[in-house]
């Protein structure tokens, strides 16, 4: 009984973490995106500047 709740505690483990990256990787792809997008209003400044 014991190792068959070492397993699945493990395999709970296992799939929240692959989760876990899932999500992280998805919300860097979705601001990586955003940041591609729109360079934000520091460059603009610099660029009125000159």
């Amino acid at each position: 009984m014991r190792t068959k709740r070492r397993l699945q505690a493990a395999a709970l483990t296992a799939v929240a973490v692959v989760l876990g990256l899932f999500t992280v990787q998805g919300t860097y792809a979705l601001w990586s995106a955003a940041a591609s997008a729109s360079p934000g209003p520091s460059r603009r400044r610099r660029s009125i500047r000159r």
